[in-house]
């Protein structure tokens, strides 16, 4: 083999390549091109329509009461997954589950809460007691998980992380 052939026969080889648009097509623009625009575009598409949900308030129906200090915090909205959007609260006059369940399948609110046993307040001095609530939301999407789901879960995990305050004392 002489180096003057090899040379021939790949420069031959090289310009056959580049003459077939497919191979070039195939090695050179999907994965230069389609897989980054792939890998970016769908994750900030997404982004977009679940952030969209983050920032809208959404209606809130309360079975029950809730403390004050939790109510502002669904409110004004959490610091860690809402970026400051809260909901609306909506009280609610029914009590049994299914009737939770059938305002949030008719589209009346987009999640409920429901006061199974009451939280402590720490305004009127209440030891701190294991409270039950029970949340219904449409959970058919991801848009509904991170809007008023993602919101009251944000919420009422940092106000079990807060609990007790600071100036709170136990009565007795």
């Amino acid at each position: 083999m002489r180096p003057e052939m090899i040379r021939r026969v790949a420069v031959r080889d090289l310009l056959s390549t580049l003459r077939d648009t497919r191979t070039l097509l195939g090695t050179l623009l999907i994965p230069l091109v389609l897989i980054p625009l792939l890998m970016l575009g769908l994750p900030l598409l997404m982004s977009e329509f679940i952030g969209g949900q983050v920032q809208e308030r959404q209606q809130v129906g309360v079975i029950g009461t809730l403390p004050p200090a939790l109510e502002r915090q669904l409110e004004d909205g959490g610091t860690s997954v809402t970026d400051g959007t809260g909901v609306d609260l909506v009280p609610l006059n029914y009590q049994t589950p299914e009737a939770a369940r059938s305002a949030v399948q008719s589209e009346q609110v987009d999640a409920v809460i429901r006061v199974v046993e009451p939280l402590p307040d720490a305004a009127s001095g209440e030891t701190a007691t294991p409270a039950r609530l029970e949340v219904y939301a449409k959970l058919n999407s991801l848009a509904a998980q991170t809007g008023a789901l993602g919101k009251v879960e944000s919420a009422v995990d940092e106000y079990n992380q807060a609990w007790p305050p600071g100036d709170w004392k136990p009565p007795g």
